[in-house]
């Protein structure tokens, strides 16, 4: 369930990022969006086990969780540009990896 979790959100996330970087830019409730967005990412993939984790190290897992802690914990350290990197650019590859995973 929590690859779909993943996956749900990912799809969110790209339909955010198809508006582009100058409206999520302009748009705290789209920054707010993402962030949220990829915090479940980084909770859901939290949970999963460490020999799930081992069997599919192709996943930069710290990364992505640490992603999570960032947004939950140090939200006034939050900036546009770390947010838009992270879902233009790494959760793509992220979701290209666990549909890998779903697929196996």
């Amino acid at each position: 369930m929590r690859l779909e979790d993943i996956a749900e959100a990912g799809r969110q996330i790209a339909s955010v990022v198809a508006k582009g970087r100058r409206a999520v830019e302009e748009d705290r409730l789209l920054q707010f969006a993402l962030e949220r967005l990829l915090e479940i990412i980084g909770e859901a993939l939290s949970k999963m086990s460490d020999e799930f984790r081992d069997s599919h190290s192709s996943v930069e897992w710290p990364k992505v969780i640490g992603m999570r802690n960032l947004l939950a914990h140090a939200y006034h350290r939050i900036e546009v540009d770390l947010v838009w990197l992270a879902a233009a650019e790494d959760t793509p590859d992220l979701l290209s990896a666990i549909g890998l995973i779903q697929e196996s």
